[in-house]
């Protein structure tokens, strides 16, 4: 049965154990000549009951308040407000976080603080966002961060009072990523550790393995009890498959922190599609990546925003629930391409596209949730990066959110 390995291994990565046990017992049952019907009879078994596919929906309804746009170069504190590529919710003080993605190119590397408040009629307008402050981040030597020495793209306010930020790095320049504590003042706390298959000390080994220019930690969260941290890839790393595009996804990585103890307790495999395209666009510059995750419970629960985007067609942004319940712990397999153990990725299951809502559809990367408010729902707020660009917009749109 050695020419058949080929076919476990697919069965061991696209359905549950459950399935795959009962395949190995047929298989040592059966004579190699009834051995094929019973394969088909177990395929299709498992096409029926794969939790890749079937994922069971998650309650999750919900309805658009409404969707503000900040201009281009709108200036708050002497520093222009673009480049949003994050946000958070403080439930202790009732603040919302916002990170820039701003390099220390146009000021300083830095996150905003906000109030939301909704009109009498419990929609979203222009003056429901209350700046509050501007927060400037500092490096471990308590200075600026320089030019170019940071890609802050995820944000999560912790119950310790501490900011965590993600920033992206960048492989060519020798910039590690990280995942840091500040304080809310942005001064530099403490670092969680980043693992080697992400990172390696040797710049030889970075040119085959790690993380990808521009597509590292791009989604980061905390759940609502304060113990675990969520930070997951914008694509798959370079020894575990290609970026996205047109005719394959992309696995990303997904990581999880016990938060108190700063030690990282699992890995998990988070599956993005091929590149969506609307029509035939060759050569034309395109991405679907993970933009952001956000835990909705103290559970297995996430929320996810996959972002595809095709020059000349725009982006096409889709929102999902997620499940980490019976997703294999990666933590100790170098690549995802070259292993020989079954891995089963997290489940998702689409919640909605934006464009359904009849809102203007941008480069969206930020999610955040709000505590419950009258009513029993709660506010999700999603916020877009314009890149700091004049042909895109920085919006803020806000649902309640029920489940």
């Amino acid at each position: 049965m050695a020419d058949l390995s080929f076919l476990k291994l697919l069965i061991c990565k696209y359905y549950p154990l459950e399935i795959l046990n009962i395949f190995l017992l047929y298989q040592r049952l059966m004579s190699k000549k009834t051995y094929f019907p019973a394969l088909f009879l177990i395929l299709l078994l498992a096409g029926c009951s794969s939790t890749n596919e079937k994922q069971k929906r998650l309650p999750i309804k919900l309805q658009l308040l409404g969707q503000v746009e900040i201009p281009y170069n709108y200036s708050f504190q002497d520093t222009p407000i673009g480049g949003l590529s994050g946000l958070t919710y403080d439930s202790q003080s009732k603040i919302f976080y916002v990170i820039s993605d701003d390099r220390s190119d146009l000021a300083p590397a830095r996150f905003y603080s906000f109030k939301l408040k909704l009109n009498e009629q419990g929609k979203f307008e222009k003056s429901s966002i209350q700046w509050q402050a501007v927060h400037i981040l500092k490096s471990k030597d308590g200075k600026k961060y320089a030019k170019g020495t940071i890609d802050p793209e995820g944000i999560a306010a912790g119950p310790d009072s501490l900011i965590y930020i993600s920033s992206e790095g960048d492989p060519h320049k020798n910039i590690a990523p990280f995942i840091n504590a500040f304080s809310k003042n942005g001064t530099f706390v403490k670092a969680l550790p980043i693992p080697n298959a992400f990172w390696s000390a040797n710049p030889q080994k970075r040119k085959q393995a790690g993380i990808r220019e521009n597509l590292a930690f791009e989604g980061l969260t905390i759940t609502p009890d304060g113990n675990r941290l969520y930070a997951a890839t914008e694509n798959a790393l370079l020894q575990d498959g290609p970026r996205a595009d047109s005719t394959h996804g992309s696995p990303s990585r997904m990581l999880e922190y016990n938060l108190p103890s700063g030690h990282l307790v699992h890995q998990y495999e988070y599956n993005l599609a091929p590149v969506h395209f609307s029509k035939a666009a060759p050569g034309k510059f395109s991405v679907n990546g993970l933009s952001d995750i956000l835990a909705i419970d103290n559970g297995s629960h996430l929320l996810s925003l996959d972002r595809n985007f095709v020059v000349g067609q725009g982006n096409r942004i889709g929102l999902y629930s997620v499940s980490t319940k019976g997703a294999t712990d990666i933590r100790n397999i170098e690549s995802l391409q070259k292993h020989e153990v079954s891995v089963q990725s997290v489940t998702k299951t689409l919640i909605a596209h934006l464009r359904d809502y009849g809102i203007t559809i941008d480069n969206f990367e930020g999610l955040a949730l709000s505590s419950r408010f009258q009513g029993g729902g709660r506010l999700l707020l999603m916020v877009s990066d314009n890149n700091f660009s004049s042909s895109q917009k920085t919006l803020f749109t806000v649902f309640s959110l029920h489940r």
